[in-house]
């Protein structure tokens, strides 16, 4: 029997953090402690991670018989953050709460949307249990529904996964190659580096630490030499091209960056220098920059959903000011002129090299210091 869904309770606030260090941390080990009326208690709610590459924690608990408690946490990378309930696992003719606040601000909102296919609004559910399919998405950055209709832009990424509410468990997994799920995507600093490819330096003793906690790029590196640089960056693979910049100050224009790219539609990969003169597109140049890459040293993988790009540097001490970015799903630089189009994130971190510790952060991830929190009740 299928019971209409009353949309009973929504909130989304800004929980705001004033620490530099992982500024947008947020697990299942932590207390919630929001400064927001919750109309339920939180201390007793199931948690897991359920996007791992973009750092979603979804926790949930049934009230009663036909009453169900969500908390969605995720960063606030000033976009729209959506969950799904669906019966099938599609996206058509599911049912999603959209939540958002501008990073300028503006009001934010949290709305009911219907996905397509048939006309009704209502949110269907089993009287004893919500769709077990859930779909989870990001919107592009800085465009938000707004009045008079508040209509959705395509999101910018999603991953799909199957809950089981009794075991707080996210089997079958359906991600595209634009989101992997968690256990595809896993990487960290405690992790034994082993790729199946001709790298020219060991791997054993390189530094690690995590430069961007929101797209999983993970970075390892150590001064082989005194004129030489050893880097291997891992992300995950959301087929686009990742891309690693060295600043004389910190901006893009006059850095040079890394990009690699493999393609999950067979149409090969690769990796170049690009040297960034301006912002427009025709001022990214291919194969042009002030890094001089050892001949032979640079080569990008892929391996359990994560893409390895691997280089060495000639120099006495690189630039300390890192720019990362991933580009847009499914577009890849081509020949003949290689051509990169304009990235969807970034974000730019300046490194200690001598301590592996990040100095000093800029950009959204520092700027708005904080988790997107979405609180549902359904009954």
């Amino acid at each position: 029997m299928k019971a209409s869904l009353a949309y009973f309770f929504s909130i989304i606030t800004f929980h705001t953090s004033f620490f530099l260090v992982n500024p947008q941390t947020d697990s299942c080990t932590n207390k919630l402690s929001l400064k927001t009326p919750i109309p339920f208690d939180t201390t007793n709610l199931h948690c897991l991670t359920v996007w791992n590459a973009k750092s979603f924690i979804l926790r949930y608990a049934q009230t009663s018989s036909n009453l169900w408690s969500f908390i969605l946490s995720t960063p606030d990378t000033n976009s729209y953050v959506a969950m799904g309930f669906s019966a099938n696992g599609s996206m058509v003719g599911s049912s999603a709460i959209v939540g958002w606040i501008s990073a300028r601000g503006s009001s934010g909102g949290v709305k009911q949307y219907f996905l397509g296919g048939r006309t009704s609004s209502q949110l269907q559910l089993q009287t004893n249990q919500p769709d077990s399919w859930l779909i989870y998405a990001t919107g592009p950055t800085g465009i938000f529904p707004s009045p008079p209709g508040f209509e959705l832009i395509k999101h910018l990424d999603k991953t799909s996964s199957r809950m089981d509410y009794s075991t707080a468990d996210v089997g079958n997994p359906q991600s595209p190659a634009s989101a992997p799920s968690q256990s595809q995507a896993t990487d960290s600093c405690n992790s034994k580096l082993n790729l199946n490819a001709p790298i020219t330096f060991g791997t054993t003793n390189l530094i690690c630490l995590e430069v961007w906690n929101t797209e999983g790029f993970i970075l390892r590196y150590s001064q082989t030499s005194a004129n030489m640089w050893s880097f291997v960056l891992s992300t995950p693979d959301t087929n686009s091209y990742i891309a690693m910049g060295f600043s004389p100050n910190g901006g893009m224009v006059g850095s040079s960056a890394i990009v690699g790219w493999v393609s999950s539609n067979g149409g090969g990969g690769g990796l170049k220098q690009y040297y960034l003169a301006g912002k427009t597109p025709n001022l990214v140049v291919a194969d042009r920059g002030n890094l001089q890459i050892l001949n032979n040293s640079a080569l990008i993988t892929t391996l359990s959903s994560r893409l390895y790009m691997v280089f060495q540097l000639q120099s006495n001490q690189s630039h300390q000011r890192l720019i990362f970015a991933v580009g847009p799903v499914g577009v890849f630089p081509s020949a003949p002129s290689f051509a990169l189009t304009q990235h969807r994130d970034k974000f730019s971190t300046s490194l200690n090299y001598a301590t592996g510790m990040e100095m000093k952060t800029s950009g959204r991830y520092v700027a708005l210091c904080g988790l997107m929190i979405v609180i549902l009740t359904f009954n």
